[in-house]
């Protein structure tokens, strides 16, 4: 028995793996960091939780998101993690517990040791997993793994087998994946046509199945009436025709603009469509039928683009190359055919993706099951020289040399590639946003609404926020008193990209009658400027200028 295949190294190995996984994360989370896009919804979700107003946001009820992330970073914070953190402690917590659920995974499928130990490593120091999304403004995509990644461990398990229990443990984590993010419902319906298959060609018994469904339609029943309340429509998600719509305008005219398009104004001109009931008579065939020509063109780009985006940054060429060796490098014998099909069973419900818009942090899911390949293709290259020297036993050490050598290798290469994630993330923060929250903290109101479009500055004020539409400029005004709006918060990027009509307040001294300059804050990448909105046009008192730099 080698040391690989013996139970004490086994576990000494995997604890060892589990503490590196924490340290890289942990060590990555402490960088400089300002959370955006998404993440901070989630934040202000758990605020309204935790301040008892409900799950609410833009004094809404909130109907994109499923409320198990915001339910998390509400417990982290009553546990005493800053409210900016709510969601970066799940990331490192989950992330850990990815790379041992990994570790179970991969034993199971390959019945060796050593390929699931080289899977966790490869996974406690995977860029895309450990790095990347920290940079990619959600925060979600560690939770929604582990939960989907012990699913799918669940579901190995119960296709082999006629116990209840795997079953049931299946239904359960697909509803905390689909919780997490509703992209969870398909891994669920296409596991259920898998197991429902095998009960049937099997002839097993419908009861463990009729478990896996109920359990997970009782649990995620409460939010399904919940969805239902609030829009009269029964639905799944809150998100997919609204997604749809603008999953088209990023193909068409890129993020910046297509993820824009939910902040115009509906049909009332009295709230935007990302709020409005109207997202609710926006359906995913209606934007096919609009333009089925264009709907083709756009899955082919998004085909075309998920590919290079797999390649980089999400695999690198490194890790890429292990799996396709791990993959094809050997025929696949008789016991290895299940588990390989399982696998790519598992990547297939990523082909919707490209029938909206892609993202490297929703293609991530592939990465652990693509890392158990890349660790056969490890393992068979740290095995060659061992092999090769077999027949002259005084030469065999040099097969351990060789084997320490491509590991070291492997694992010094993986940590360059995660200083480059870093780095590069750290290039796109935009932290004068930061400094302008920090002072609308110390100088504004404490029940003070701030109208923008980056949801961050309500996480760091510690203030009420509501969105910037994209309209014209009395349209604004509007919105914002009619929300009781007092400051605008706006930077030089937005006024050139997504809302040219406000390029005047690019100059203070220009600024129409309705708001008065207060002050400024510039980064590396853009100045943010904060205005007072005034109730009096022209001439009302305002607060002294202030300029400031953001580190």
């Amino acid at each position: 028995m080698s040391a690989s295949q013996r139970p004490w190294f086994t576990t000494i190995a995997l604890a060892g793996i589990l503490l590196l996984a924490l340290a890289v994360r942990v060590a990555w989370a402490m960088q400089p960091r300002s959370i955006r896009w998404d993440e901070p919804d989630y934040l202000l979700l758990a605020r309204s939780l935790l301040n008892g107003q409900g799950y609410r946001l833009n004094n809404l009820p909130e109907l994109h998101t499923p409320p198990l992330g915001p339910l998390l970073a509400a417990l982290a914070v009553k546990l005493g993690a800053p409210l900016d953190a709510g969601m970066l402690v799940w990331h490192v917590i989950a992330g850990v517990a990815l790379v041992g659920i990994l570790y179970g995974l991969a034993r199971d499928l390959t019945g060796r040791r050593d390929i699931a130990l080289l899977s966790a490593l490869l996974a406690a120091m995977a860029s895309a997993l450990a790095v990347q999304p920290l940079y990619w403004g959600s925060m979600t995509e560690s939770l929604f793994m582990a939960w989907l990644l012990a699913a799918l461990w669940a579901a190995w398990r119960a296709l082999g087998t006629e116990d209840w229990k795997p079953y049931a443990l299946a239904g359960l984590l697909f509803v905390l994946s689909y919780l997490t993010r509703p992209e969870g419902l398909i891994w669920w319906a296409w596991f259920a046509l898998l197991l429902a298959g095998v009960t049937l060609v099997q002839r097993r018994s419908w009861r463990p199945m009729a478990l896996y469904l109920a359990l997970f339609l009782i649990l995620a029943l409460p939010y399904l009436a919940y969805l239902y309340r609030y829009t009269g429509h029964i639905i799944l998600s809150g998100k997919t025709g609204l997604t749809a719509a603008m999953s088209a305008q990023i193909v068409e005219e890129g993020n910046a603009l297509g993820n824009d398009y939910g902040a115009q104004l509906d049909s009332t001109g009295r709230e935007i469509l990302w709020f409005s009931p109207e997202r609710f008579e926006i359906s995913m065939l209606d934007v096919i039928r609009s333009d089925p020509a264009g709907a083709l063109r756009r899955t082919l780009a998004n085909g075309k683009k998920a590919a290079q985006v797999m390649l980089r940054p999400l695999l690198g060429l490194l890790l890429a190359g292990l799996a396709a060796f791990g993959l094809w490098a050997r025929p696949w014998s008789k016991t290895r055919i299940p588990g390989e099909l399982f696998l790519l069973a598992a990547i297939l419900p990523l082909g919707v993706v490209p029938l909206f818009h892609v993202q490297p942090r929703l293609l991530v899911p592939a990465v652990p099951i693509l890392l158990i390949w890349a660790a056969r293709g490890l393992g068979g290259i740290m095995r060659w020289a061992g092999e090769t020297l077999e027949p002259w036993p005084k030469l065999r050490p040099l097969g351990l040399v060789w084997a320490a050598a491509v590991l070291v290798a492997v694992l010094g290469l993986m940590g360059k590639e995660q200083v480059a994630a870093a780095q590069a993330g750290q290039r796109t923060y935009s932290f004068s946003h930061n400094q302008a929250a920090r002072w609308l903290a110390e100088h504004a109101e404490p029940d003070a609404v701030i109208m923008t479009r980056n949801a961050e500055i309500g996480v760091y004020a510690d203030r009420a926020i509501i969105p910037l539409p994209n309209a014209r400029w009395p349209q604004i005004l509007a919105y914002g008193r009619a929300r009781h709006a007092s400051y605008l918060v706006i930077d030089d990027w937005e006024m050139r990209t997504v809302r040219p009509q406000l390029r005047f307040l690019a100059n203070p001294a220009a600024a129409p009658p309705e708001v008065a300059f207060v002050a400024s804050f510039s980064d590396r990448n853009r100045t943010t400027f904060i205005y007072k909105l005034l109730q009096r046009a022209r001439f009302a008192p305002t607060l002294s200028p202030h300029r400031g730099t953001s580190p």
